[in-house]
């Protein structure tokens, strides 16, 4: 509830939120997919008041760069292949008295993950326009068996379920932008039962359980776009250098730490 994260920020002015037509909309009426930039500044505070939601996990956080004018593409996930095409030539021959049967198999690879274009447009005065196309898609196989001349054969398919929004952002240079909305339910219903005693008549019902649970989920884009000057992108250079040297001196100190072997006196 877009709502309640506001009340809970404690500021009328903590969303401005739009719907992806342009238009601005109250935060209490945001229903579906919109956008809206965020008075915050951190991932950290927005991402504490979203978790007083329900359970909220970080999918990804990747941190790229681009120039005005180009699109720049983010994916997370892998390329799961399923069979598209599947051929059999039989080659007979009357004089050698064989039958032999070739299969020819075509394989197409699908997209399993996230996946985020964004191009940004800079305007004179420092406003930036973002276009965003974020996606989430998830591939399961399923079994279908098709008849290919006298032959029944099995072949795994691809079940693609995605989940995607098309939209256009304007923003300020640091500032926050959310893009929400993309709503899925998914549910599951699974039965346990006592071996033989659920196959007695009548009674058997009082010796199995089932359980139905529902689940509502909600993608949450979250960027922030930033006009990088020299000046801001070495001192980036800088801070990831600094990380990178507190990594590295966390791994010193555990590999230091690490207990030694004992041997035995012989």
């Amino acid at each position: 509830n877009w709502a309640d994260v506001q009340s809970s920020a404690g500021r009328a002015d903590y969303f401005t939120a739009q719907s992806l037509a342009g238009q601005p909309i109250r935060t209490p009426d945001i229903g579906g997919l919109f956008s809206a930039t965020v008075s915050a500044g951190d991932f950290t505070g927005l991402i504490q008041l979203l978790g007083q939601q329900g359970n909220v996990q970080i999918l990804s956080s990747p941190r790229i760069s681009t120039i005005n004018n180009q699109k720049a593409v983010i994916k997370v996930g892998t390329d799961e292949f399923f069979v598209t095409d599947i051929d059999f030539n039989d080659n007979n021959s009357a004089v050698t008295a064989t039958d032999r049967t070739s299969t020819s198999v075509e394989l197409t690879p699908f997209f399993s993950g996230i996946s985020l274009d964004v191009t940004p447009q800079i305007s004179d005065s420092g406003a930036i326009t973002l276009h965003v196309h974020p996606s989430v898609s998830e591939v399961n196989d399923q079994e279908k068996v098709i008849t290919i001349g006298e032959r029944d054969v099995t072949l795994p398919l691809a079940r693609s379920t995605v989940r995607e929004t098309d939209s256009v952002i304007r923003a300020e240079s640091g500032q926050i932008v959310v893009i929400g909305g993309l709503i899925q339910d998914t549910s599951e219903d699974t039965t346990s039962a006592v071996p033989f005693f659920s196959d007695i008549p009548l009674v058997g019902e009082l010796f199995k359980q089932r359980r139905f649970e529902s689940r509502k989920s909600e993608l949450v884009i979250l960027i922030r776009p930033m006009v990088a000057n020299a000046g801001q992108m070495q001192a980036d250079v800088q801070a990831s250098r600094e990380r990178m040297n507190v990594l590295r001196d966390l791994l010193n100190s555990a590999e230091s730490v690490k207990p030694q072997a004992e041997t035995a006196p012989r």
